[in-house]
């Protein structure tokens, strides 16, 4: 979980994507593709064994704008995530780099959803749906950021 905050640290929401406490890899994966979002969380909002690390190797930088989720979901070929309800860090909506990047990050989760569906054996429907989820976000965080810029 995370709060969302405003540009002058007004929290909006708590953001939280699970309510069970252990998610299975593929459960996880699928989220992902589903939700058309990270939905693991940010670097900040992410913990992981140093020797899992070592396993997974380094960051890709293939996909520089969903590098994140790519690496989380590299290290799930080593077991299941624990999701921690309580927010303990916070994700400030302002013009962060999501938005100024814009179609990019869209297209390069959308190749994420294709390569992930393939490899853990996601079917074409929640793929499809993943794909439209993902288009819908980038909207929408389009909208979001335009009326926090005129609502400051």
């Amino acid at each position: 979980a995370r709060r969302i905050i405003t540009r002058s640290g007004k929290q909006l929401l708590t953001a939280r994507f699970y309510d069970d406490e252990l998610i299975g890899s593929k459960q996880l994966v699928q989220r992902c593709i589903v939700a058309g979002t990270n939905a693991i969380g940010e670097p900040g909002a992410v913990l992981f064994p140093r020797k899992l690390a070592e396993k997974a190797g380094q960051f890709d930088g293939d996909r520089p704008y969903v590098i994140d989720v790519d690496y989380w979901v590299r290290l799930l070929q080593y077991g299941a995530a624990a999701a921690q309800h309580d927010a303990l860090s916070t994700f400030r909506i302002d013009q962060n780099l999501s938005v100024r990047i814009g179609w990019k990050r869209c297209t390069q989760y959308l190749s994420f959803c294709d390569d992930n569906a393939k490899r853990w054996q996601i079917s074409k429907l929640v793929l499809a749906w993943g794909r439209v989820r993902t288009v819908l976000n980038e909207l929408l965080r389009r909208g979001v950021h335009i009326v926090f810029r005129v609502i400051g």
